[in-house]
This record gives structure tokens, C-alpha cells and sequence, in this order.
């Protein structure tokens, strides 16, 4: 149940932190190569978003483990 709940943990934080990569290479593509405004702008609140996601999946495990340790002691 650890081992599976650490990979899947791993594998999901991996994704996203993949996707953000993505979206801000493509931000940087847009903004640098098109004279665009509304895409950049886009693509920049998608980072916003996928970085406060990120955020929040890593603090619900903190929470976890802390609960976990509060038990214990």
C-alpha cells in the first residue's frame, strides 16, 4: 500500500511539474515568436493555475503525514 501510494504520488507530482514545463516553454515560444497578447496572457494564468495545483497536492500530503505524526507522538 506504501510503495503504491508513493509511486502513484511520485508519478503525479512528475506529470505536473512535466505540464508546467510545457506550458511555460510554449509561453515563452508564444511570447517571444507572435506578436499575439491573449495567448502569452493564457498560457501565463494556466501556469498560475497548474503551479497552485501543484501546491495544493504537495500540502494535502504534508497535511497527511502530519496528522500521521501528530497520532503517533
Amino acid at each position: 500500500m506504501k510503495v503504491r501510494f508513493r509511486r502513484r504520488f511520485r508519478l503525479f507530482t512528475a506529470l505536473q511539474v512535466a505540464g508546467i514545463a510545457v506550458t511555460i516553454a510554449a509561453f515563452v515560444f508564444t511570447l517571444v515568436q507572435t506578436g499575439h497578447v491573449a495567448i502569452p496572457l493564457i498560457l501565463g494564468l494556466l501556469v498560475l493555475v497548474q503551479v497552485i495545483a501543484l501546491l495544493h497536492t504537495v500540502q494535502r500530503h504534508v497535511d497527511t503525514l502530519e496528522e500521521f505524526f501528530a497520532a503517533v507522538t
